[in-house]
């Protein structure tokens, strides 16, 4: 089952405001007028699927959510063209993969689980297969450490791949490396792992580790190796024996090898010893600041949040600035970008929840822009290369686009101005293409004048990769590439307007023709 972004943004609301209210999904289906469970609930959050009418009203409804952003989910139409359609698509923002490390005794199992149960992610914990060959592995490691380290890496394996193609986001008990840069390598270096056999399992290793993608996070549990210890004694597992205090001390050494070598991942260490993610308020605490991370650290003031500020023990001070009255949880020891991040300049991070349906409206720029010969260029920071697009004509018809949207009750998204502000923000063509394919994947309709722009043309290939239904519209006025010119309406989710001049477009999107394609495709 795969995400789409309308439900992802649904979803994404209705978490924000159940965790206002406090509820757990638990919570929220006992509160609910009509029969369901917390499945509903948790793959509605996920993105995944949608619940039947009666149970969305009721969740919209007990959460108190504004109707107009939930209410075209209830339509027979638009239920039939998000089930028939689905797509690959993560989430535009954020991380994929969560990964919970350390040593044993640090509290990485509970952290993981909490985690996924608290923002509604899926775990992937440790085969009991592998954890069924403990016991033979320390009782006789030259005979077992083999076989249990093969057991526990193809397993994991196994089990992240599967979860990433069903899943947006995972949470993962302790990385894969992990059990091969830490644990294989302890017990080739104690002898008990043959060099033949160890190149046979790095060959493996090699494999999955090519194949699977990093994690976007990495959270290290950081613990002395006496309170590990400590811990691990009063548990009541069949394999507390094993982990001796010098077994502990030569993990803890290739542990601070290993997260040096993790550099795809943006890594957080938490200490364990002050931090009890068991309480509610200390979970609450770390997963605010994940959320945190997940949207760049800079959030438009009118963006909903997924945890409220008491979660975060916000206070202001003198001054009316908002300051946090205890230290963060997570210490970044690591930093490394998101493969899709958001620019850091303020109000650029994120657009908030877009109402359903929405569209993006691409256009040529480059080619229609004023150079700014006033722009100046700094030694290490790229300035704005689109130059501006100033009041005017063109502007005045991009404008027009929106307007002709709106009178169909379509929320338009018009990069030129959301993003670039007609030229006047200094963006990099990377943060620019970051920034228009977050917000291609995340609007249900693409209207385009592809003309000779590349950027338009990468981002209507993008739309129809996502099955987003397109109108693509031809001018007289404009050139087309031989591509832009070889688009029809062959395809039942392409709509093709021609127009002589660019000021006929708003009245041709209001047409009979438009209407009845955006009823039937959104």
């Amino acid at each position: 089952m795969r995400v789409r972004p309308a439900v992802a943004q649904l979803g994404y609301l209705v978490r924000i405001y159940r965790e206002q209210h406090k509820l757990t999904q638990n919570d929220l289906v006992k509160e609910l007028p009509v029969r369901t469970n917390r499945s509903a609930v948790a793959h509605l959050e996920q993105g995944l699927r949608l619940p039947p009418p009666s149970t969305l009203h009721a969740i919209c409804s007990t959460l108190k959510i504004p109707e107009d952003l939930w209410q075209s989910f209830e339509s027979d139409p638009l239920r039939r063209r998000l089930n028939r359609f689905p797509t690959g698509l993560p989430p535009e923002s954020g991380p994929r993969t969560i990964a919970i490390s350390g040593i044993m005794g640090a509290g990485k199992t509970t952290l993981a689980r909490n985690i996924a149960s608290k923002l509604g992610l899926h775990y992937v914990g440790e085969n009991p297969h592998g954890i069924a060959y403990l016991n033979d592995l320390f009782t006789d490691p030259e005979r077992w450490a083999f076989e249990t380290q093969i057991a526990f890496m193809s397993e994991k394996a196994l089990k992240i791949l599967r979860a990433m193609d069903r899943y947006p986001t995972i949470v993962i008990d302790r990385w894969l490396s992990e059990d091969v840069d830490v644990f294989a390598n302890y017990f080739h270096s104690e002898g008990f792992i043959d060099g033949r056999s160890f190149d046979v399992y790095q060959n493996l290793a090699k494999y999955f580790l090519e194949t699977i993608t990093p994690p976007d996070v990495i959270i290290l549990c950081d613990i002395s190796i006496d309170k590990a210890f400590e811990r691990i004694q009063s548990r009541t597992r069949n394999d507390t024996f094993l982990h001796t205090k010098e077994h502990l001390s030569s993990i803890t050494k290739l542990y601070s090898d290993w997260v040096w070598h993790q550099t795809n991942s943006r890594i957080f260490k938490v200490n364990a010893e002050i931090w009890d993610w068991r309480t509610e308020e200390h979970l609450l605490q770390i997963c605010g600041e994940l959320e945190q991370e997940f949207n760049g650290m800079q959030h438009r003031q009118n963006q909903l949040h997924l945890f409220s500020d008491s979660y975060f023990h916000v206070s202001r001070d003198d001054t009316g600035n908002r300051s946090n009255s205890r230290s963060r949880a997570l210490e970044i020891i690591r930093d490394h970008e998101w493969p899709i991040r958001h620019s850091t300049q303020p109000g650029l991070v994120d657009f908030g929840p877009l109402p359903y349906p929405s569209a993006y409206i691409a256009a040529p720029f480059t080619a229609v822009a004023e150079s700014d010969t006033d722009a100046h260029s700094d030694l290490f920071e790229e300035a704005g290369p689109h130059g501006t697009i100033r009041r005017g004509r063109y502007r005045n018809v991009l404008l027009s686009i929106e307007r002709g949207l709106q009178k169909l009750g379509v929320h338009a998204l018009l990069p030129h101005r959301d993003v670039n502000e007609w030229g006047s923000r200094r963006l990099s063509s990377r943060e620019v293409l970051s920034l228009c394919t977050i917000q291609v994947t995340r609007c249900d309709l693409f209207v385009g004048i592809l003309g000779l722009s590349h950027g338009a043309h990468y981002e209507f290939g993008l739309a129809r990769a996502c099955d987003n239904p397109s109108i693509i519209i031809h001018c007289s006025e404009l050139a087309d590439s031989f591509i832009a010119s070889g688009v029809n309406s062959e395809d039942a989710g392409i709509l093709l307007l021609k127009v002589n001049r660019l000021t006929e477009i708003e009245r041709e999107l209001v047409s009979h023709e438009v209407r009845d394609f955006i009823a039937h495709n959104l």
